[in-house]
């Protein structure tokens, strides 16, 4: 049995036979004045009031109240004038207390809960897009498959990944599996491993389980701090790799299926802290094919971009993970459909026009002098746009067009939206002609660090220049001179000072 899940039931059983006796002495002590009893009900009534202990919503005074009035009311039962009558009406009131005060705690929670909260909303219904749908039904389809014990769902930051996890968590709850969340930002790294036995302990004392490991594994775990190679593979002493074996079947025995969500674990950025994240979960998951109906399975959030960047690549990510999941690449034009038929009036949405006047489409009305533009752009912006990254856009736009101090005209509009889309799509380029005069924000430097105005790179037909493999920053200032019109007006066109008076 879990000594500290004893040691904390005795405390609190303690503290409640303390206020028992404490009634009892109480009533004892007013025995002469059983008359007035209800008197001195209201009494501690008032004096909680003026205390402004808000009974009915906090447990553990409702519980220490009840077990000083209890102890009051069983006091009068020995007061030497008591008759059957009053002794039976002193129990029959005792018990209609201990009936009455937790219905009434338990509807003043229910009015304090529901009154200030929204209705609850399926994921179905939340949903925007019918692709993350299908990508729900890919990683259920994924779990249930008797030989897969981890999954890695790929998709960069802001796109969704959060969102996809409640809609499982609601889809497998229905089915009777568990599933638990774990936020690695949130958790001291050292302190991980005994933090995910804590949290899988909590899953066996909620079935009615006190498991005889957990404390002992947790202490080999703070022990070893990060290095929990050393206490599961053997290293130390072969009883800690068994410690972890029996709390291991201790769950599996359990008739559940237990999934283990990581959230974006890519954004530690701490290498050793991820491979560890990532040995132990496969410890956890080692023995599923051994069981008929129970299993420890493990989902990992993460952008695979930035896995790569941390030295994670997909050599070494197959070792731990069995299916990759990718989430379907949502195109700009669809995400803006969507959140926009959900989210804004009519009056306040980008039209179809307005759309494609961006990237990567940048349907301008006028010719662009670089032959691969629609090719580099549809390369370069893939991945760029996420659901979160484009709610933010199109929430800016729409502030934009209603502050603006005057009526917006049909030619300035585009140039908000443009303005928008670089402040929100390309922040480099934003930073860089906020910084400089806007003559001089869009001038390129090459591997020579020769530097070239986009006009002199346009006259001399320079596009090795704008290459996004090479270049990307060219690239990016390239598309925003080309959003913001910028190659169409005189004012960028070389100037003969033989011309200019003096």
């Amino acid at each position: 049995m879990n000594l500290k899940f004893v040691s904390s039931l005795w405390s609190v059983l303690a503290r409640y036979m303390v206020f028992i006796v404490f009634g009892g002495v109480i009533g004892r002590f007013l025995h002469s004045q059983v008359d007035y009893f209800f008197v001195y009900l209201c009494i501690i009534g008032v004096i909680a009031l003026f205390m402004k202990v808000p009974v009915l919503y906090n447990e553990k005074v409702y519980g220490l109240i009840v077990a000083f009035l209890s102890g009051f009311w069983l006091s009068l039962l020995f007061h030497n004038s008591m008759t059957a009558a009053k002794a039976y009406g002193i129990l029959g009131a005792l018990l209609a207390l201990l009936l009455l005060v937790p219905f009434l705690f338990w509807l003043g929670r229910c009015l304090d809960y529901y009154t200030g909260k929204r209705p609850y909303i399926p994921w179905d219904d939340r949903n925007y897009f019918p692709q993350r749908t299908r990508d729900l039904e890919r990683i259920i389809k994924c779990l249930r498959q008797k030989e897969t014990s981890s999954i890695g769902v790929e998709a960069a930051w802001g796109d969704g990944k959060s969102f996809l996890m409640e809609g499982l968590r609601e889809a497998l709850e229905k089915k009777g599996y568990v599933l638990i969340t774990i936020d690695v930002m949130a958790i001291r790294l050292d302190h991980f491993p005994e933090y995910l036995i804590q949290e899988l302990d909590a899953i066996l004392f909620q079935q009615g389980r006190l498991s005889l490991n957990s404390r002992r594994l947790k202490h080999v775990l703070k022990a070893s701090k990060l290095d929990v190679l050393s206490p599961l593979l053997g290293n130390m002493a072969s009883g800690y790799a068994k410690l972890f074996d029996d709390f291991r079947s201790e769950l599996l025995k359990l008739n559940r299926n237990i999934v283990l969500v990581y959230e974006d674990i890519d954004r530690i950025d701490d290498a050793k802290g991820i491979k560890n994240i990532l040995y132990l979960s496969e410890k956890l998951t080692a023995e599923n094919k051994e069981w008929m109906s129970s299993s420890i399975k493990v989902i990992y959030q993460y952008n695979s971009q930035h896995m790569r960047a941390l030295g994670f690549d997909s050599a070494y990510l197959e070792k731990y993970i069995q299916n990759r999941i990718s989430l379907t690449r949502l195109s700009l034009l669809d995400l803006m459909r969507s959140i926009q038929k959900r989210d804004l009036p009519e009056e306040d949405r980008l039209s179809e026009d307005d759309i494609f006047r961006l990237p990567p489409y940048l349907y301008l009305g006028r010719r662009a002098f670089v032959s691969h533009e629609r090719e580099w752009m549809e390369r370069y912006f893939a991945g760029r746009f996420t659901i979160r990254r484009t709610k933010s856009f199109l929430q800016a736009v729409t502030f934009r067009m209603k502050s603006f101090p005057i009526h917006v005209l049909t030619e300035q509009r585009p140039l908000i939206i443009a303005f928008t889309f670089i402040e929100y799509f390309l922040p480099n380029v934003y930073d860089g002609i906020n910084r400089l005069p806007l003559y001089r924000g869009f001038d390129i430097t090459t591997d020579d660090e020769r530097q070239y105005t986009m006009p002199e790179v346009q006259r001399e037909q320079r596009e090795e220049f704008l290459n996004p493999e090479h270049y990307p920053l060219n690239f990016e200032l390239y598309i925003a001179w080309r959003m913001l019109g910028l190659d169409a007006i005189s004012a960028f066109q070389r100037v003969d000072y033989s011309e200019v008076d003096a």
